[in-house]
């Protein structure tokens, strides 16, 4: 008589159906017209030159190894592997990129904050990530609906040069991975926004960040206040940006951070440029609600301005096709 294979418990269903329901949004996204117009505009724009080309090649490559030793090492259950592996490829996908701070001017406004406490890297979403996509069933692993993803390290990576001279590890903040995926982006100590939390998204995220600050407080947090690709919404180039979201502003006023404003842009001969814009502290006020919005639209035109002058040097057909559009 054949034994009878157990069911799922009815939270194994759940988490079933809730990684089923990340991957079916993540796919959907990732065939959205206008996540395809933006991907290939950034793909026309960057890929250019040799050099880019090669590089993006390199950090594709790079990310797939480590991906693959992750799966093996979330499999075995050895978890705090992973996040020693993240930081290791964080410097090597910045080198790839050329990443590099852009004057004396950033490093003397940078050294103005705590070296031993959490910071709010907040930034434009560039989206090079999105040039490295890597087919899931590499991996050995099948999430129906779910055929690409773009490995977490190339997110941020360029702001790697920022948290290495302010003596940081570095963490970002992005929507939630389905599966294995997302157990990797959690044993990397990177913050995910879920799709839905009783307690409300917010609320989801903030725990997260205090939890990474106790276990390791010199940490940079990076967070895209736009929370979408810059471009893509408004169907435009990848320097224009779209509205600042008050979400990281709320966070860096709730938990006192410092937040430093860090515009990024790929020159096509010089490679990844960091601007420090600016490093303050969002105010406490009774209503932060307002004072988060201000601040948000306040770093949304400063670092516009400074992103149209470096297209207005690199690419100055971005700037007409703008005012004809």
């Amino acid at each position: 008589m054949k034994s009878e294979v157990p069911m799922n418990t009815t939270r194994e269903k759940t988490e079933i159906l809730e990684d089923q329901l990340r991957a079916n949004l993540v796919a959907r996204d990732q065939n959205n017209p206008k996540e395809i117009a933006i991907r290939s505009r950034i793909q026309n724009l960057l890929l250019q030159h040799s050099w880019i080309d090669e590089a993006f090649t390199q950090v594709t490559k790079l990310q797939q190894e480590h991906l693959h030793q992750a799966v093996d090492h979330i499999r075995a259950g050895e978890h705090k592997q992973i996040h020693h592996i993240s930081q290791r490829i964080f410097s090597k996908v910045s080198q790839l990129f050329k990443s590099h701070v852009a004057s004396n001017e950033d490093e003397v406004l940078l050294s103005s904050i705590e070296r031993n406490g959490p910071v709010i890297f907040t930034t434009n979403h560039l989206g090079l990530y999105k040039l490295c996509g890597i087919e899931t069933n590499t991996f050995d692993v099948l999430i129906s609906g779910y055929p690409r993803i773009y490995p977490y390290w190339a997110y941020s990576a360029g702001l790697y040069p920022l948290a290495n001279l302010a003596g940081m590890n570095l963490t970002y903040v992005s929507n939630q991975f389905p599966g294995i995926f997302h157990d990797i982006h959690q044993a990397s100590g990177f913050v995910h926004v879920p799709f839905f939390d009783e307690k409300g998204i917010y609320c989801a995220v903030e725990a997260q960040v205090l939890e990474i600050i106790e276990k390791t407080p010199n940490t940079a947090i990076v967070y895209f206040p736009e929370g979408t690709t810059s471009g893509k919404p408004n169907e435009s180039d990848p320097y224009h940006l779209a509205p600042f979201r008050r979400g990281a502003y709320a966070l860096a006023s709730n938990l006192e951070l410092p937040r430093v404003l860090v515009g990024q842009f790929f020159h096509p001969h010089e490679g990844l440029i960091l601007k420090v814009l600016d490093v303050s502290r969002v105010p406490l006020t009774h209503e932060p609600k307002i004072t988060c919005a201000e601040f948000a639209k306040r770093d949304q035109l400063v670092m516009q301005e400074w992103l149209d002058s470096m297209v207005a040097e690199a690419h100055p057909e971005l700037l007409a096709l703008r005012i004809k559009q």
